[in-house]
């Protein structure tokens, strides 16, 4: 509970017992509830304006203790970020936190198996153990299904006109030593998406040339990252939509400095044509490949013409590359095939 640091009202409601003796170790078990309206808590984050509790159920020998808890949080702040109707079951031990299904079996079959909570119009899941001791390492398993990008746009501060669902997943382990410890991996989706008017997006299509649509702007967006220390690394990232799409990878530290490399195809959004022939014989299109580098809220950005266009096409189309040197390989198997048998008539 110290280390828990807790301010604010708190209400107790349940039982505790004692037992013991002269020659005998002080055991005890409870069945309480925790409850606070706009308390907070620092558990190595700050938690704060918690509404809502926590039931315990455990017991201790007089040398370890265990305890089984089910949350039940109508709402909480974290940085700004507001977390709603979080339900599931955790474990505290002597030595770690288990999260959700990690926590194991509960009192309360209606239970989720996972910690669930509602944030950005969305449903965040997490699993996973927090060790006490700084030195060991912590994992975290969650995933956010269905958020909503206007929502998540608000915490800037700024009145952008963007809209999409979110799905992403990342697996997170790490020490309380410090960022540099973190090592990660993980997916985001974007779904009916229009962002054109982040910064980020503003910027590129002024480079481009390109108006934003009055509809619709990156209908999907699939990226995988990997976190090492304080940096996330993309690889790839991929935005698809009817004026531009951009195919790429980079990384991103936590400070917001970005530097990515963009490979863009401007006119069109059809990065998964099986042959690479006929994208390239369309006057329409234009590629190009732009450095983006900088703060994410006014990156710097260049562009030069699509450079070792053969060597690229591998790395960036790797299934359209390998479809046309099959279509290459069948052509010439098909024209060495009728040569013989012209020469066989």
């Amino acid at each position: 509970m110290v280390k828990l640091d807790p301010q604010g009202p708190v209400n107790l409601t349940g039982t505790v017992s004692f037992q013991g003796g002269q020659n005998l170790p002080t055991s005890s078990e409870w069945n309480i509830i925790l409850n606070t309206a706009g308390g907070t808590l620092n558990p190595g984050i700050h938690l704060d304006h918690i509404f809502g509790g926590i039931r315990f159920v455990g017991s201790y020998d007089g040398e370890h203790f265990h305890s089984q808890g089910e949350l039940n949080i109508a709402s909480l702040l974290y940085r700004d970020i507001q977390f709603t109707s979080i339900k599931g079951p955790i474990r505290v031990d002597d030595s770690q936190l288990f999260l959700g299904s990690w926590s194991g079996h509960t009192r309360q079959p209606k239970l989720p198996p996972h910690l669930e909570a509602k944030v950005f119009g969305g449903t965040l899941y997490a699993d996973g153990q927090v060790p006490f001791n700084k030195q060991q390492r912590f994992e975290i398993n969650a995933s956010l299904a269905g958020g909503s990008l206007s929502q998540a746009s608000l915490l800037s501060g700024a009145q952008q006109d963007i809209s999409g669902k979110a799905f992403g997943f990342v697996k997170l382990t790490g020490a309380g030593t410090g960022l540099h410890t973190l090592d990660g991996s993980g997916t985001v989706n974007l779904h009916e998406a229009d962002i054109y008017e982040l910064p980020f997006m503003v910027a590129l299509l002024k480079l481009v040339k390109i108006r934003s649509p009055d509809r619709i702007g990156f209908t999907e967006s699939d990226t995988r990252f990997h976190i090492s220390g304080e940096h996330i690394y993309f690889d790839p990232i991929k935005f698809k939509g009817d004026a531009i799409s951009l195919v790429g990878k980079g990384d991103l530290d936590f400070a917001g400095d970005l530097n990515i490399d963009f490979y863009a195809m401007v006119g069109g959004d059809q990065l998964k044509l099986p042959l690479v022939t006929p994208i390239l014989g369309e006057a329409s299109r234009q590629f190009m490949l732009i450095h983006v580098g900088g703060p994410f809220n006014n990156p710097q950005m260049t562009r030069q013409p699509f450079p070792g266009l053969n060597d690229t096409i591998q790395q960036i189309f790797p299934e359209a590359a390998r479809r046309q040197e099959e279509r290459t390989t069948r052509l010439g198997r098909l024209r060495r095939t009728r040569l013989r048998d012209r020469i066989t008539q």
